[in-house]
């Protein structure tokens, strides 16, 4: 097989939250509009309900961890060593600056909220190499193990990813 495609084309994504200034000159962000509680879920079935996550005050930047910003260097070590502090030290907030972090994929663990900073562009790595080991996961509804997602979380609780707004991520899918 001479080529493994592990996406078809390319797939871009990018997240942008938008931001409303209001009459005093104070910005909102859509987690700011956001209502203090979230609805009761009334289901025919049981069901947990949901609760926003609530995180420690303490931030793992990821250059601290050893993550280079210049888009050649892989940084899947680096944020997998800030998650792994920030879930050791009870959870917090893993920080990912301003700019162009080549990386894996990213494992989520409990208690940890990925918050990219505005102008933090993420480059997922074209190597199938960068994507394990396999792990558990749901394509088109079968249960399987493959390649890591981008972002990966399994038994987590209390997590969260965080775009500013205008974080970048893009991966291009085709592979030699």
């Amino acid at each position: 097989m001479k080529y493994l495609i592990l996406i078809l084309g390319v797939l871009i994504l990018t997240f942008t939250v938008h931001s409303k200034k209001t009459e005093n000159g104070t910005t909102l962000t859509i987690a700011d509009k956001a209502p203090p509680n979230i609805e009761e879920i009334s289901a025919p079935f049981d069901m947990p309900q949901l609760r926003r996550p609530v995180f420690q005050d303490m931030l793992f930047n990821i250059i601290n961890h050893g993550a280079k910003g210049d888009s050649n260097s892989l940084n899947t070590e680096a944020f997998k060593k800030a998650i792994e502090a920030c879930n050791s030290a009870g959870g917090g907030k893993v920080i990912v600056p301003a700019g162009k972090w080549l990386t894996g994929s990213i494992h989520l663990k409990s208690n940890v909220n990925l918050h990219f900073e505005e102008g933090a562009e993420i480059y997922f790595s074209t190597n199938p190499k960068d994507y394990l080991p396999v792990v558990f996961t749901r394509w088109t509804g079968f249960e399987l193990y493959n390649y890591s997602p981008l972002i990966y979380a399994k038994d987590c609780e209390n997590i969260a990813v965080k775009p500013s707004n205008k974080t970048f991520l893009q991966f291009t899918g085709l592979i030699n």
